[in-house]
């Protein structure tokens, strides 16, 4: 029974494909006249050895069919290749130590825990730290000044300074004042903590477009204390003069709000 089955549906397929040819070949001969040059007319007997071909090859005839090409008419996509150039990582800067005179000149150190020792400087030194990133300087003697520009989490501890510490242009900056210092500038930073020691309670601290800056001291209970340095002002003119002062945000947040009429 399945091989009848079978036998029937290749017959059908091969009717199928045999009406198929018939209709070309009626379109063949209809433009026969007009395609003689370049058609070759189609005989009968090749007709007849056609068809024969058809009945001894059977279902085996499509094996022969090449399948269409979906993607044949597609526009071919356009690829844009962008180049990507490679940049090359600046090296790290070589740390430099150099002296001037009574000067040192500390660069580009990193990750150093460096310690001057008292017999190793006298009140007419000098220190400046440049680009120097998460290291601690440790000023045992008294020394002249302390300059720090464009340096990121350092630690400064100092024993006692002549003229001033300043900092410049740097984040992240700890300054330990264990003796006096008569002044602290800060210019263009971010992030400081200043220590202050009660031998150093009197340090005048100076500061120019600079924020988050916080005094650490003893308070005359011994109590330790924090205040942060005002970064935002208010200026008024009062009896022909200017009057600054630093913003008080707590006493505007508990003020009460303020009303105004535009018929007053």
């Amino acid at each position: 029974m399945g091989i009848l089955i079978k036998m029937d549906s290749a017959i059908s397929k091969l009717e199928a494909i045999t009406a198929r040819l018939e209709t070309v070949l009626k379109g063949i001969e209809g433009h026969k006249k007009e395609e003689e040059k370049d058609t070759k007319a189609i005989k009968p007997s090749d007709k007849s050895a056609l068809f024969a071909e058809i009945s001894h090859k059977g279902t085996d005839i499509t094996k022969d069919l090449k399948a269409a090409e979906k993607d044949k008419d597609k526009k071919p996509e356009v690829v844009h290749k962008v180049e990507v150039k490679k940049v090359d990582a600046k090296p790290a800067k070589a740390p430099v130590i150099n002296k001037s005179g009574p000067n040192t000149f500390y660069e580009n150190h990193c990750d150093a825990n460096i310690v001057i020792k008292a017999d190793e400087i006298d009140m007419s030194s000098g220190f400046f730290l440049r680009e120097v990133k998460n290291s601690t300087f440790d000023f045992q003697g008294k020394v002249k000044n302390i300059f720090i520009e464009k340096c990121t989490n350092v630690k400064v501890i100092s024993k006692a300074v002549i003229s001033m510490i300043e900092v410049v242009n740097s984040n992240r900056v700890t300054v330990t004042c264990n003796d006096r210092v008569p002044i602290v500038q800060i210019d263009g930073s971010s992030e400081l903590n200043i220590y202050l020691a009660p031998e150093s309670i009197a340090t005048k601290i100076i500061s120019c477009k600079s924020s988050e800056m916080v005094v650490h001291f003893l308070q005359e209970n011994k109590e330790e204390a924090s205040e942060c340095i005002p970064s935002q002002f208010e200026t008024v003119v009062v009896k022909g003069k200017i009057v600054t002062k630093p913003v008080d945000l707590e006493q505007i947040l508990k003020a009460p709000p303020q009303t105004h009429s535009i018929l007053s």
